[in-house]
């Protein structure tokens, strides 16, 4: 009976972990704000897009999204409403709970800020979450 007890218990205990260690995803979209948003001649002028990651995260990173700057024939998809996105990432933490934050900045060819914007999300462990980021130009860039 011991054994058979036992037995279950391990078995419960291996049910309730099932979750646990799991890789958690957010698919991004760096969309920009605005009327800008809506310019395409005016992303001619993005050099870079950095993000940041904080919070709840298996290590703060700081990353820049690929393929940037943009050939002049590049076609941005856009987002409901017309606005541009101008890059998507994936991002992955082995965290289980909290909140991860990214910061984002789209700067120019002298590293200077185009527009930046920041959003966070909760962890669904084992999910991959999508979501938006919206990026907000400053007052030279509009």
């Amino acid at each position: 009976m011991t054994r058979k007890l036992l037995g279950l218990a391990l078995i419960g205990l291996a049910v309730l972990g099932a979750g646990c260690g799991q890789t958690s995803y957010f698919s991004v979209d760096v969309i920009v704000g605005g009327a800008t948003g809506r310019q395409r001649n005016s992303m001619a002028e993005i050099k870079s897009v950095q993000v940041t990651t904080s919070g709840a995260v298996s290590d703060e990173s700081s990353f820049l999204l690929q393929g940037f700057p943009r050939s002049d024939n590049y076609i941005y998809p856009t987002a409901s409403g017309g606005q541009i996105i101008i890059g998507k990432f994936q991002y992955g933490t082995s965290s289980e709970s909290g909140k991860v934050t990214f910061n984002v900045h789209v700067k120019d060819g002298s590293l200077n800020d185009l527009a930046s914007g920041s959003t966070d999300s909760d962890i669904q462990s084992g999910a991959n979450r999508a979501m938006s980021v919206t990026v907000d130009p400053v007052d030279s860039w509009k």
